[in-house]
Parts: C-alpha cells; structure tokens; sequence
C-alpha cells in the first residue's frame, strides 16, 4: 500500500550567502491576533477516531509541520484541513480533488463469479506430420490355409489386399506392404531348400522378408511393379495393394511331399519410420503324394 504527503513548499534561497536587502521605511504595522483555531472535527472510521486542527497559516508554521503526520490514525493533514484514512485495505479512499484509489477491484455481486478465461490455443506443431498414413487389410488370410495337391504341385493361392489413406492434399505414397515367412518343405522326408531372395534361404523357425529370389523383388514396395504384387490406380501413389502368392513345391510323379509354413503380413508408413498400421498371420500346411 502506498501513502502520499503533500506539502506546502518552503522558499529557498539558490546561494549560500545571506543577502541584505533594503527596502523603504514603513509605518509600523499593527500585530495580528493568532490566526490558528481549534476545530472540533473528529472523523470516525472503523475504530479509528483522529481530531483535526485547521490552520490558517497555510502549513508553514512549526504547529502544521508537527502534527503534519499522524501515525496513530493512518491519515495525513495536507496542510488545509483536509485528511484522509483508511480503515480497511479493500476500502475505496476519496482523497483531495477527487482523486480514488483501491487496493483492490470492486467485488461481484453476491453468488456471481466472473467467468473463467478462455483456454489458451495451441500453436500448431512445426513438426506435425500432415500426412500420416493409415491403412487396413481388405482381404488377407487368416487361421490355417490348407495345401492341396493341383497336378504335381502341393500348395495354395491366396490373396493380400489393403488400403491405405492420407489427408488431403497428400497421397498414399508412404504405405507399402511387408510379407515374412518361416517354415519348410520337404520331399520323401528331406528338407528341401528353398530360395527366398538374395543369399535367403526358407529358415524353419526365424521369420524373414518373403520375396523373389530370382529377381530380388520384395512384396509391397513402391519401386516395382509386377502381376503379383502392385498398386492401384498408380503405383507411385496408389492407395491399394493388389497381392497373390503361390507357395508350393513341385516334384515328380510318386514323390511324398509336405508343406509347412508361418506367414505374416503388415501394412506400414515407411514415412513414419515404418510404423505399423495393420498386421496379420496365417499358415499353409499339407501333405500328399504326386500321383
């Protein structure tokens, strides 16, 4: 809280030294009675009762200076008879020439409240990813996929379609498809190696990426387009993949075969750090004779 003190200025000479002044002769002038009165004003406020004087003098005299502050009551004399107090903190003060101060607004209405501010919004992230992928598999099998005898190949056909979708203005681009397998075949009771990319062979327990070992192609990229593995309407933004696969083996006639394989098919946002936006699994298995 604040207090202000006015005062009447005092005349101050701007040199150090005294200087004489003279002036004509006059006649003498008759002493003035006192000009001070007692004036009994008492202001109560609260429990604070101050009693004021009311000096003529202006202020100047050594009775005005002295009593210029009273600390009892927490008011102040400006010099012509007016002083202010304050009982409470929260209490307007009407001061000389209209002059209002507060420590605090004026209070609501009873059972009113003021309404709270509205939250602060967001900026928008300089990082936000305006083309996150999504996607989900149309068609993908699932459980157990028996594999049946069709001349002198033990296998199976299945399909893998997905969608994928991106706000506007952006593309499905970043969506592609990964397909893994483990497993094994084999012919009277041996294992059969079987190629499943560069330097890949078919693991019987560890899953790896499932492909085309003779021209290094991969199910569900972006960078080839072939008639088992593709995208529509356009291969660079298409928002479906279209997949078939035909695992299977082929032998000559008499010869025992078995099938026994592990898939698994996920739909990823290689823009996102290949995060994972649908999976499934499924497995193939059979075994017959070629007749």
């Amino acid at each position: 809280m604040f207090a202000a003190r006015i005062a009447n200025p005092k005349s101050t000479s701007s040199h150090g030294s005294s200087v004489a002044l003279h002036r004509p002769r006059q006649a003498a002038i008759k002493p003035h009675p006192p000009l001070s009165q007692k004036v009994g004003r008492q202001a109560q406020n609260g429990s604070n009762t101050q009693t004021q004087t009311a000096c003529a003098c202006g202020g100047g005299c050594s009775k005005c200076q002295a009593g210029a502050r009273s600390p009892a009551s927490g008011g102040y004399d400006t010099g012509g008879g007016s002083v202010v107090t304050n009982s409470a903190p929260e209490a307007p003060t009407f001061q000389a020439e209209g002059v209002k101060t507060e420590t605090q607004g004026p209070a609501p209405a009873p059972g009113v409240f003021p309404p709270s501010p509205p939250p602060p919004t967001p900026a928008p992230s300089a990082s936000e990813d305006h083309c996150r992928t999504t996607g989900s598999f149309s068609s993908i099998p699932s459980g157990v996929l028996a594999a049946t005898m069709t001349g002198s190949k033990l296998g199976t056909t299945f399909d893998m379609i997905a969608d994928f979708d991106a706000a506007a203005p952006c593309n499905c681009s970043r969506g592609e498809y990964r397909q893994s397998v483990r497993g094994s075949f084999t012919a009277n009771g041996s294992p059969v190696t079987h190629h499943i990319g560069p330097g890949l062979t078919l693991h019987p327990t560890r899953f790896q990426l499932d492909g085309n070992a003779t021209t290094a192609n991969y199910f569900g990229r972006r960078n080839y387009r072939t008639t088992y593995s593709h995208f529509e309407p356009d291969q660079a933004g298409g928002c479906q993949f279209q997949g078939q696969d035909i695992p299977g083996i082929s032998a000559a006639s008499g010869t025992a075969l078995t099938v026994d394989l592990d898939f698994q098919g996920v739909l990823i946002d290689k823009g996102d750090s290949n995060r994972q936006l649908a999976s499934a699994s499924w497995s193939v298995r059979g075994s017959d004779t070629v007749p």
